[in-house]
């Protein structure tokens, strides 16, 4: 069967089967087949469970869109979903945007010519390193206080392989006397010791013999300790330190892969010092010029706290006149953000996402929402605000805000309008709505739509 050469009517009386292992056969190299059909029957055609020829352009944007699907994944898919557009077996218009028709059918028929060239890479050799299992056993050891002074000689020198790129000669060269007020002399470099070791050293003082003469006999000792039956060596333990340590795309330093290290900015990873640095600017996809700043949001929410209480008093000593209405409207509208982001930020105050909260979003009005937020587990929400000086049930919402919620919440996005009547007042009312296109509580009324609550 040439899939080059079938027509469309032939193409879809074919199982889906026979068609993937002749897709597969066809446009990749011997050595890709098992594990291009393994991850495609597995994450596209047992995943929509049905005929290749019901794909749509749904179907394509939800394994691209995928979060947990390796890149592999999405490729394979994409090459399929292509194929299938190019026999027109794909009929969505929005494929015609991202695959131009006449470049496909070229692109499949040099692939056929050339399919050894898209091989998978071959695994490299890898280092010896310590198993996950075992990892946890040291750093649970590490954490366990013990006044043993040969469990903490363990710990000191796991503690400085794991840690620092020392050799093995500066380690055994480790005498009491290099140790002062929490500080380490080794070879030339001074560094800061944590306060469990302050013991170790006062006792190793007292000793005749004082320092770290048989660096393998305490990692063969810490190794019997927790339970490793591999050979705990230095170079074991450097190999691993290398495999768990990755490398910020901003500053390029290196820090382990242990979680408080790295944080996620606009889908992508850098470290924690970063993270704080880099303030999201983001208007879709446009990068704003505003310089970078860094993000510190107790400060933000102290500030805002100070600042909401005077306005509220100042607004409310003022009232209003038709001349200040547009004013007075957009004050109260800023209240109404300020008050969100304090709940916001009280919400994730114990997190590691409270200082990620973004505000500024509400800076630009082509963003459609005015708060990017984050519930408990990390995950993304997104707060369009509306608030009130009245306990009146009803709020302006403009159709680009209803758009951006449609769009939001078809992407299986958390969208949320924050409601709040009597933000003057001592105690501001809150509404939130999960889902503004479809809550029976309120109705649309005009074009600029306002919200009212039915009696």
């Amino acid at each position: 069967m040439n899939l080059l050469g079938i027509t469309r009517s032939q193409l879809i009386l074919i199982d889906n089967e026979s068609f993937l292992n002749e897709f597969v056969t066809q446009f990749y190299s011997k050595d890709s087949y098992s594990q291009v059909y393994s991850k495609l029957n597995k994450h596209v055609i047992k995943k929509f469970g049905k005929h290749f020829s019901e794909f749509t352009y749904d179907d394509y944007q939800v394994i691209q869109n995928e979060k947990k699907s390796s890149a592999d994944i999405k490729n394979y898919a994409n090459t399929l979903f292509k194929f299938l557009f190019s026999k027109e077996v794909l009929i969505d218009d929005e494929f015609k945007g991202i695959f131009p028709l006449e470049k496909v059918k070229e692109h499949f028929v040099k692939r056929t010519q050339n399919k050894d060239r898209f091989k998978l890479s071959r695994p490299i050799n890898k280092y010896p390193i310590l198993e996950f299992e075992d990892l946890l056993k040291l750093e649970s050891f590490y954490e366990v206080h013990t006044d043993s002074i040969e469990k903490l000689k363990m710990k000191l020198c796991w503690y400085i392989l794991n840690e620092y790129d020392f050799n093995n000669k500066d380690i055994l060269s480790i005498k009491s006397d290099n140790f002062d007020s929490g500080q380490l002399l080794i070879g030339d470099e001074i560094i800061e010791l944590p306060n469990i070791f302050e013991e170790l050293f006062e006792q190793l003082s007292k000793r005749k013999n004082d320092g770290f003469t048989n660096l393998n006999g305490n990692l063969k000792d810490l190794a019997r300790e927790v339970g490793i039956t591999k050979n705990l060596t230095p170079q074991l333990i450097k190999n691993t330190k290398a495999v768990n340590t990755l490398t910020c795309p901003n500053c390029q330093e290196k820090y382990s892969s242990d979680l408080y290290n790295w944080c996620a900015i606009e889908e992508k990873l850098v470290c924690k010092d970063c993270g704080d640095l880099l303030r999201k600017v983001f208007s879709y996809q446009q990068l704003s010029n505003s310089p970078i700043e860094k993000v510190n949001n107790f400060e933000v929410f102290e500030t805002l706290e100070k600042e909401y209480d005077k306005r509220k008093k100042e607004l409310t000593k003022k009232g209003v006149d038709f001349q200040r209405l547009y004013e007075v409207m957009q004050e109260i509208g800023r209240m109404g953000e300020k008050y969100v982001f304090k709940l916001e930020y009280q919400k994730l105050i114990n997190t590691p996402f409270a200082n990620k909260i973004d505000k500024s979003i509400a800076d630009n009005p082509k963003n459609g929402y005015d708060i990017l937020s984050y519930d408990l587990e990390g995950n993304k929400i997104y707060i369009e605000v509306k608030a009130t000086s009245t306990d009146k049930d009803e709020f302006y919402i403009s159709q680009h805000e209803l758009d951006t919620a449609e769009q939001l919440l078809k992407s299986g996005k958390q969208h949320y309008v924050y409601f709040v009547k009597n933000i003057l007042s001592e105690n501001p009312i809150l509404t939130i709505i999960d889902n503004i296109l479809n809550d029976d509580r309120f109705t649309k009324v005009g074009h600029n739509w306002k919200m009212v609550t039915e009696d």
